[in-house]
């Protein structure tokens, strides 16, 4: 029989499955919600601090989001799991079907992180271990034609496949700018089709959070609406390996700013910018490309050249024989990100 008769924690803790008892209470607390299962009264306090809700509505998700500091367990605790028991469940896949598992991150080496997790699991594995077909550098192929493999979050390289599970690494680090080459909406649109057939398929986005910006940090604003559970724990709660001590340590080494996002797993207002984005958002045209040409206005413009790993900026801004610029026609700024 192709698929194993067990919830996500039996799955984890049988002896002869992935063997793992090592599960911190909030690990298990987050993996439980996204399944529906029932829980603790230790588990459902955590729950509650870490989803912003006071309600525990206990049913399974297609879909969680996951925020957590450096060394949380996100993807070897939580990730790893549901890709590894997500392909020996009834998805109502046809008899030799094709489907894959997708390691998604902003390369295939950080996706490769989560899947050296995954291979250490079925090579201990007494019974998933029996169901490998052939392991490659990228991919494990099972005996139930799913694949588990390893991809750049790229809209074009997630299309055109069934997909069971979709594992969305550290999506805080994804392009969130419309211009970019690869704008993690435009992903995520492109997985959607890939599970619209398949019986209970997850959609699980992970990471640690960076700006006040992008999907992540949306979905952390509007959590206590969504419709599936949006976690935010510091490290030290999702892994009590981590000690106090410890980040006192890390925060007399660095900036206020890495610790709050890097341990403490809270978003902060500018990482290289000196406007927040409560500032900026508003005065957003969203949509407009250009602005028509006022030919008796005086033009400004301004280059912000870029070094490795930040945007090249170029902003053009133009004041109107009325002295206004106040963004209609007679008067505007705009300001477009022109390479990454």
């Amino acid at each position: 029989m192709s698929e194993l008769p067990l919830n996500i924690v039996e799955f984890m803790r049988h002896p002869d499955v992935l063997n793992d008892q090592s599960h911190s209470p909030a690990q298990l607390a987050c993996l439980k919600s996204i399944y529906g299962l029932a829980l603790t009264p230790i588990e459902m306090e955590i729950y509650q601090r870490g989803t912003g809700r006071e309600t525990y509505d206990a049913r399974e998700h297609r879909e969680a989001t996951i925020v957590g500091g450096r060394q949380s367990g996100k993807t070897t605790k939580i990730a790893a799991p549901i890709a590894l028991f997500e392909p020996f469940r009834k998805h109502g896949l046809e008899p030799g079907q094709e489907a894959y598992v997708m390691l998604l991150a902003p390369t295939i080496a950080q996706a490769r992180i989560a899947l050296r997790s995954i291979q250490k699991y079925l090579r201990d594995s007494k019974i998933l271990s029996k169901r490998i077909v052939r392991p490659t550098k990228d991919q494990i192929i099972l005996d139930n034609g799913i694949i588990i493999g390893c991809y750049a979050s790229t809209y074009d390289g997630v299309r055109g496949r069934i997909i069971v599970a979709a594992i969305c690494d550290e999506m805080a680090f994804w392009p969130h700018e419309e211009t970019a080459a690869n704008p993690e909406e435009e992903v995520i649109a492109a997985l959607m089709p890939g599970m619209i057939t398949v019986k209970n398929p997850k959609l699980v986005k992970i990471s640690t959070p960076y700006a006040k910006q992008g999907l992540l940090w949306t979905e952390f604003q509007r959590r206590k609406e969504l419709g599936f559970p949006v976690w935010q724990l510091p490290s030290h709660e999702m892994n009590p390996k981590i000690s106090f001590s410890d980040l006192e340590r890390e925060q007399r080494r660095g900036e206020e700013k890495y610790h709050l996002r890097e341990y403490l797993a809270e978003f902060v207002d500018s990482v290289g910018g000196w406007i927040t984005p409560e500032i900026l958002d508003p005065c957003i045209a969203r949509g407009r490309r250009e602005l028509p040409l006022v030919r008796d206005g005086f033009y400004v413009a301004a280059l912000d050249p870029a070094s490795r790993h930040n945007d090249f900026a170029l902003a053009i801004l133009h004041r109107s024989p009325d002295g206004m610029m106040d963004g209609n026609e007679n008067g505007a700024a705009c300001v477009r990100d022109c390479a990454r």
